[in-house]
């Protein structure tokens, strides 16, 4: 039965703030769309002086190209739902063409340009039966070969990314000692030419990059188990990593255009390189360029490799953007994106990092060029594996230096960023051969590092919940990422506080995306009245707050209402914000309240327990919550905003409750009957809810004490709905084995049988 409670002072404003955020009404600074900063304290210094912080005009697009590197997509699994989650548009995926074309012309008759030349054309002619392919066996490999290192398929991974509409970029590798002569030569553009092909005429694929991280110094190299010599991970000097670069680039270019021409499409490859390990870095709390540039050091990680004593990497490949592998300047360039990687970034000590490394590749590219190509990172992290202090949840620790990266790049107007790494399969890893943290070289990788969610680990692989890092680089992406626009920003820089504005089209909404750093408290006015993007202005609606902080797992932190133009919000240190508002084109529709709810519980599988909304966990149970809601008649294309408001809290003395809300399209229950047993999308085994990708993550709810409101932006997820109905299923799942916290913690919240009308469940829309 729902619990009964006295109705608060304002119970008629279902927008009342939250009890015990602090916030208040302050002056408004300035005019048009900005924030007035007071009280902003950096790293231990006085209190700086009030700034105002103004946005204006479009300055330009968010960022294209927002997503994560994979580590595994498992065949029914709820990847796909979380990658939705994340809204990342693009995905990196790991196919080496070694590993599917085995088959190929033994090159015995290739010993020189011109045979090289004629061998191509014939297999350009018919790549399918070419002298030496087994065209057969190979599209087996692509559909039914288990990838090394992560569970999955090729074309599963590619099929379920393309379900999302997601951009592939497919990581090839090196293929061939480069020294060895025309012979290897044509059997490793065989080989990388076959695989464009094949991926072209299937899926329509172009996007792609070879080769990963050729600049790894020699000395870090793989140990030949019968000699003990270091042999060199990639090549014995620049000139052959440019030969593979440019062969390699010539046979993706025609497998592209030729698998489009045998679909009847015209394509053109987009090829990314040079994948360097990184193109700057921080050096003694300075920055500085790393492989762009020649490099002498004897010591550290990069030291003792001569080849690149002469002339750096990115310089090697930007001298010959225009050669091809036949030694002729050619007008078409064997690179279309500046592709680099980048950890460690000290943002501490050079808080415009990323900012500077773009900068740096820009004048690069300008002075040998004289034209820019795009940049994008297909890898970037906080910290590598190796660099993380061994802290096993380093992303949970460390996501606003994730937040920092991403407001720096959209800033910096890069293409793209692929976060390393989107997860791993922990049984598919084997143990290092030396310890990486201390005493405990067993620990399997996905405990450990910078991988941004955390699977179950054992089939189907579920992921189960996303990391603090997570969250924050969701917030990023809605906010600066495409489809949105950024806003000119201009503010007085304050150590420790970052802000910029955008404006989402597709969901008319303005946006702030603020950070706050450790040891700064950040108290601000968001004002409205100057809000504009092509003759919209800024609603009546509340202003949203999200939050992510060491507390706040992510999710609505509050509501606040326009009064006089401008809203206040004091911010503390460790934190990231989204505030959000609708444009003046939108209105709130009326609000659905529940239709049906119930919670089933595992320790009483058979029970039925309806009129109850219920969500604990325990070390042997669970309990989880269900609730049906009617969306017929709304438009989900024109829904700018959907909220799930539940009233409820955890008994006194248990602190609070971190939730997990999902979505998912019809399913068939009924509140007297739904049982543990019978309840739809949820891994009995294991007590969580899954579903393959039915059940669409929609947020976390992060429950007091205090009665109250919980609330969760879900406007994505009912976005991607089609039924009539659609169920709501509300979880505390376990992240890790440690991750024991809140056991035993109850979440109760009020059904629609309360007398009190406010404390209905009920799902708010703002449409247009």
């Amino acid at each position: 039965m729902s619990l009964e409670v006295s109705a608060p002072a304002d119970s008629d404003d279902q927008q009342r703030p939250p009890v015990g955020f602090g916030v208040s009404r302050r002056r408004v600074l300035g005019a048009g769309l900005g924030l007035g900063a007071a009280g902003l304290i950096g790293y231990g210094a006085s209190p700086a002086v009030a700034a105002d912080t103004s946005l204006g005009a479009v300055t330009g697009p968010g960022i294209g190209y927002f997503g994560t590197s994979l580590g595994h997509w498992v065949n029914g699994s709820n990847t796909s739902a979380w990658y939705r989650y994340g809204r990342y548009a693009i995905g990196r995926i790991w196919l080496r063409q070694v590993t599917f074309v085995l088959d190929v012309d033994s090159g015995d008759g290739v010993t020189d340009l011109a045979s090289f030349e004629a061998a191509k054309a014939v297999m350009r002619d018919d790549p399918q039966n070419a002298p030496g392919t087994d065209w057969a066996a190979m599209v087996d490999r692509y559909e039914n070969l288990e990838l090394e290192g992560n569970l999955g398929r090729a074309n599963d991974t590619v099929r379920g990314l393309q379900a999302l509409g997601t951009e592939i970029h497919v990581q090839t590798t090196a293929s061939a000692n480069w020294t060895e002569g025309w012979p290897t030569w044509w059997r490793s553009w065989q080989q990388a030419y076959l695989h464009a092909y094949y991926l072209s005429t299937t899926f329509g694929l172009r996007r792609f990059a070879f080769n990963n991280e050729p600049d790894v110094p020699r000395t870090r190299g793989v140990e030949d188990p019968e000699t003990g010599e270091m042999k060199n991970v990639s090549y014995a000097t620049l000139g052959d990593y440019l030969r593979a670069l440019r062969t390699v680039s010539d046979a993706l270019r025609c497998g592209v255009a030729d698998g489009g021409r045998d679909a009847g499409v015209q394509s053109t490859a987009i090829l990314h390189g040079p994948i360097l390990t990184r193109s700057a870095r921080t050096l003694s709390g300075l920055f500085s360029s790393t492989n762009m540039d020649a490099n002498t050091d004897t010591t550290g990680y990069y030291g003792g490799d001569p080849r690149d004593d002469q002339q750096g990497w990115g310089e090697a490949v930007l001298k010959g953007l225009h050669v091809d592998y036949r030694g002729q300047r050619v007008a078409q360039p064997i690179i279309d994106v500046w592709d680099t990687h980048s950890y460690n970034a000290d943002l501490a000590k050079v808080p415009d990092f990323y900012t500077k490394e773009a900068a740096l590749i820009r004048t690069r590219m300008d002075s040998i060029v004289g034209a820019r190509l795009p940049i994008m990172y297909s890898e970037i992290n906080v910290r590598n594996d190796s660099n993380s202090g061994c802290r096993r949840y380093m992303l949970d620790e460390f996501f606003g230096d994730a937040a920092d990266i991403a407001v720096q790049a959209a800033r910096a107007e890069v293409a793209g960023l692929m976060w390393f790494k989107f997860s791993n399969t922990a049984a598919e890893r084997a143990p290092r051969d030396e310890p990486l943290c201390g005493s405990d070289p067993e620990l399997p990788l996905p405990e450990i590092m910078n991988h941004f969610h955390y699977l179950h680990q054992a089939a189907p692989y579920d992921v189960v919940m996303p990391t603090r890092g997570a969250e924050a680089i969701r917030l990023a992406a809605r906010c600066l990422a495409a489809p949105s626009e950024l806003l000119s920003t201009s503010w007085t820089k304050i150590n420790g506080h970052k802000v910029q504005g955008s404006y989402d089209p597709a969901r008319r909404t303005f946006q702030l995306f603020s950070l706050v750093r450790a040891g700064v408290t950040a108290a601000f006015d968001l004002q409205t009245t100057g809000m504009s993007y092509e003759g919209r202005t800024a609603g009546a609606a509340p202003v949203v707050v999200e939050l992510v902080s060491s507390r706040w797992a992510g999710g609505v932190h509050t509501l606040l209402d326009v009064t006089g133009g401008s809203v206040s919000y004091s911010q503390a240190g460790s934190s990231v914000v989204r505030m959000s508002i609708t444009d003046n084109s939108v209105s709130e529709a009326p609000a659905r309240i529940a239709t049906a709810v119930a919670s089933v519980n595992s320790a009483a599988p058979t029970a039925a327990s309806p009129n109850v909304l219920a969500v604990q966990r325990t070390a042997s149970a669970a309990e989880i919550a269900y609730l049906s809601f009617s969306v017929a008649g709304i438009d989900r294309s024109r829904v700018a905003r959907a909220m799930l408001q539940l009233y409820g809290h955890v008994p006194s003395g248990k602190d609070k409750l971190t939730c997990l809300a999902f979505v998912a399209d019809g399913q068939t229950w009924s509140p007297s009957t739904l049982t543990w047993q019978n309840a739809p999308l949820i891994n009995r085994t294991a007590r969580y809810v899954s579903g393959a990708g039915k059940a669409l993550p929609a947020g976390q709810l992060n429950v007091g004490e205090e009665f109250d409101y919980n609330r969760i932006d879900v406007t994505d997820a009912i976005r991607a709905t089609t039924a009539d109905r659609i169920t709501v299923i509300v979880a505390r799942h376990q992240r890790r084995a440690d991750d024991t916290e809140e056991f035993g913690r109850r979440a109760t919240f009020q059904t629609p049988s309360s007398s009190l009308g406010y404390t209905h469940p009920r799902l708010r829309l703002w449409t247009w």
